[in-house]
């Protein structure tokens, strides 16, 4: 592993620990029951091998923690939207050709293939313009705590990436600690992109209905105001605001340990001057332990 890559996934796994451990899980807003939990083009860009992502592609995206191993990623898939149609539709042709090679193998190998003959039959039977059955956000968040979600459309030396989800809708926090944890999550997001893409840079977009079309293509004449509006990451950007999230962190580290040093410090001398308060002494007779001769009762006989 090269230096370069080494420090990278350094700077994730930082950035990971932070949200974990300093921020809170998004609720669905709502959920669909006719909705698939699978996703076809399922991806975990941050664990697994992914596919090149073509210019102009778009994809959803999730920042997801697994419940039961504590790990963060991001996730991606698409949605089965009537314009991804012919897009998704290619790629459940690739999914078919696949699960039918392998189960090709399974059977020269003398290897069950029911459970890959009745997913085979739920992708030959699926159509991708089913609205009622679509392929959400939810179907690339599984059951795992969700921290941001949103779209991601490749570019030529960029990924664009717009924070607009209708389940997972990020709430906006306008004040100071709301604005870092809104960069931490999206230098991550960036981050994992450039490892996953080796874009140099990830653009940022809050989504907006007057300004952009469902297929985020930017449409009205404020078309040079709105692409001026975006929060840029680069990789020496990740670094400088991962450096000062660091110092932070010494100077958090410094001041808890300044007042658990002085709480020590009072609860010694609490204890000092409780020691230092004197009793009155009490005089008492002393016990003397000499036991009298004891006296006879009985009348001496006189000679």
């Amino acid at each position: 592993m090269n230096t370069e890559k080494h420090n990278l996934e350094a700077q994730i796994s930082y950035l990971e620990k932070k949200i974990i451990y300093e921020m809170s899980p998004i609720k669905a807003a709502y959920k669909r029951k006719e909705e698939k939990l699978h996703n076809p083009t399922y991806e975990n860009i941050s664990k697994n091998l992914h596919q090149k992502l073509p210019i102009g592609h778009r994809r959803m995206f999730v920042v997801a923690k697994d419940k039961l191993t504590n790990n963060l990623s991001v996730s991606i898939g698409m949605k089965n939207s009537e314009y991804f149609a012919k897009e998704f539709q290619a790629i459940l042709d690739r999914e078919i050709k696949s699960l039918e090679e392998q189960i090709d193998k399974r059977k020269n190998n003398n290897l069950n293939t029911k459970n890959h003959k009745k997913y085979l039959e739920e992708l030959k039977n699926y159509y991708p313009e089913n609205k009622s059955d679509r392929f959400g956000h939810p179907s690339i968040a599984f059951d795992r705590d969700i921290y941001l979600a949103g779209w991601i459309i490749s570019r030529k030396e960029s990924v664009h990436c717009f924070i607009y989800s209708g389940r997972y809708n990020r709430f906006q926090e306008n004040d100071y600690q709301g604005q870092i944890k809104q960069k931490i999550l999206e230098t991550y997001v960036s981050l994992s992109l450039q490892k996953a893409y080796s874009k140099i840079k990830t653009l940022f977009f809050d989504w907006d209905s007057d300004s952009t079309d469902e297929n985020f293509e930017v449409h009205n004449k404020n078309l040079m105001d709105y692409k001026k509006n975006y929060r840029m990451i680069t990789r020496d950007l990740a670094t400088h605001l991962i450096n000062e999230l660091k110092t932070k962190d010494e100077e958090n580290i410094k001041q808890a340990v300044k007042l658990r040093n002085n709480l020590i410090n009072k609860l010694i001398a609490s204890r000092n001057n409780i020691s230092k308060c004197q009793t009155p002494n009490i005089i008492k007779k002393p016990i003397s332990y000499e036991q009298e001769k004891p006296t006879s009762s009985r009348p001496v006989n006189k000679m």
